[in-house]
């Protein structure tokens, strides 16, 4: 399968609103986020980072 530009485009702009949500999470206490149309949580797991935040 070959990728065009604008494959490559639409792919780093659904990655940087990956990133971007992964920062917004932190900032809501229950842990909610925002899930991209067309796609469900499937599984949920429990974690800490290196720093135990």
């Amino acid at each position: 399968m070959q990728l065009d530009n604008k494959d490559y485009e639409q792919r780093a702009i659904f990655l940087a609103a990956v990133c971007g949500q992964t920062y917004a999470q932190f900032t809501n206490t229950d842990g909610s986020f925002v899930v991209p149309l067309n796609y469900s949580v499937s599984h949920t797991i429990q974690a800490k980072s290196i720093s135990n935040v």
